[in-house]
């Protein structure tokens, strides 16, 4: 059976992975179109991280229902594949079963874990375990680093074909002074074939945007974007071929191009933090030997429960936490502490999952595994803070589509 966390009588939560999320415009249209349903209290798209958190009324809807919102929200036009991949979802707090694959949705479903039982580790372990030989919910590298390459490249070209567009505008020869030559054709119309690929190709994630926007009837930073750019590039195409002389070429190339390097620059800051989380990942051994009826037992890092006996040789690293029963050692802690000296261990100290055993062989009790050790604690709120969106922002997201009636109204007003 499958259950998402009760938040209150009322309200329950549940994330969903929606692979290949392109960008924060992808993100906006998926939170908006989410919370337009009138079940639905809050949704917080996280795209770097490929994951939605959607509360709701689980007596209105349930996680088919969510999907099935998901799914008719359409493709994301920006990505470098064009679509939006299947999604994924989880529960928070909740034991991982194995994966049904070969379904639309390839569903992890999950029960309540009992405190201390097996089950109840292997879905907090997710969170904190490395990927070598186990899963984790993170987002595809290959996929995240291909959309960045793409948003950059986007850039670049956008750059490229701007500086020439600049350069034969007024601008160019009023602010820079610079006179190019042009062979005996207009400016205008070298401005018209320069500009042009910056606005289709390069910003077409935004005109993209916009128009799955406009159909589901919501106004983003995405319809603002794409207004400015088409308003300044088809005025400027109709100016063209009516013989005039002014043109706004390069206002549409240059508003292009500065939004496309901040979404890159964004994009940028939140892989490095994704792979800050897969470098934690990294820190818990896929295997640990433990003391069981005794008999040493080498078994995957999921499968310790609290309560068990763990052994720990030099060299390797320590995968749960617990409490030191035998042996003494010094400890490398400086990948969760900071602290750059080993920390010598005895009897009744602590010792922390993910750091490292150096000199000498210790036996520990395990008393926190999963979600609930320390690793699994940073991770997880280096998460909550990855998917929170400051208050202001929501603010911003919320007076974009006001902005969009301002600007396009006070455009016709003076057009008029």
């Amino acid at each position: 059976m499958t259950t998402a966390q009760s938040l209150t009588q009322d309200v329950a939560v549940v994330r969903i992975r929606v692979s290949n999320l392109y960008c924060p415009c992808c993100a906006d249209e998926l939170e908006a179109a989410l919370e337009a349903n009138s079940h639905i209290v809050d949704a917080r798209v996280d795209y770097a991280a490929d994951e939605v958190e959607v509360r709701y009324d689980p007596g209105a809807l349930d996680e088919g229902a969510i999907e099935a919102l998901i799914d008719a929200t359409g493709r994301c036009t920006c990505g470098p594949t064009g679509a939006r991949g299947d999604t994924t979802h989880m529960h928070h707090h909740a034991q991982m079963a194995p994966i049904t694959m070969g379904t639309k949705h390839d569903r992890m479903q999950y029960e309540l874990p009992a405190s201390g039982a097996h089950q109840a580790h292997e879905a907090g372990h997710k969170e904190a375990a490395s990927h070598a030989g186990m899963d984790h919910d993170m987002s595809d590298p290959k996929m995240a680093k291909a959309m960045e390459t793409d948003m950059r490249n986007r850039f670049f070209v956008a750059l490229f074909l701007a500086i020439p567009t600049i350069l034969y505008s007024p601008i160019g020869h009023d602010f820079f002074g610079v006179d190019l030559p042009t062979a005996g054709i207009d400016s205008n119309w070298i401005a018209l074939v320069t500009s042009t690929p910056v606005v289709w190709w390069a910003g077409w994630i935004f005109i993209g945007g916009a128009y799955h926007s406009l159909r589901r009837r919501s106004l983003n930073m995405s319809v603002l974007i794409a207004t400015g750019v088409l308003a300044a590039y088809l005025a400027s195409v109709v100016l063209v071929f009516a013989g005039e002389k002014d043109a706004f070429f390069e206002a549409a190339a240059m508003l292009v191009t500065f939004v496309l390097f901040g979404h890159w620059m964004e994009m940028k800051a939140r892989r490095g933090t994704t792979d800050a989380l897969r470098a934690l990942f990294d820190l818990v051994p896929p295997t640990a030997t433990v003391l069981r009826e005794g008999q040493e037992l080498e078994i995957p890092s999921s499968e310790i429960v609290v309560g068990d006996l763990v052994i720990i040789r030099p060299g390797e690293k320590i995968p749960v936490d617990g409490v030191i029963e035998r042996g003494e050692t010094t400890i490398d802690e400086s990948l969760i502490t900071g602290e750059s000296l080993p920390v010598d261990k005895r009897a009744g100290d602590l010792v922390v999952g993910g750091s490292i055993n150096q000199s000498g062989s210790i036996t520990f009790g395990a008393t926190k595994i999963g979600a609930d050790t320390a690793l699994g604690q940073i991770v997880r709120l280096v998460e909550q803070a990855q998917n929170s969106k400051a208050p202001g922002l929501r603010l911003a997201d919320r007076a974009a589509q006001y902005l969009v009636i301002l600007a396009v109204s006070a455009g016709l007003i003076t057009f008029a």
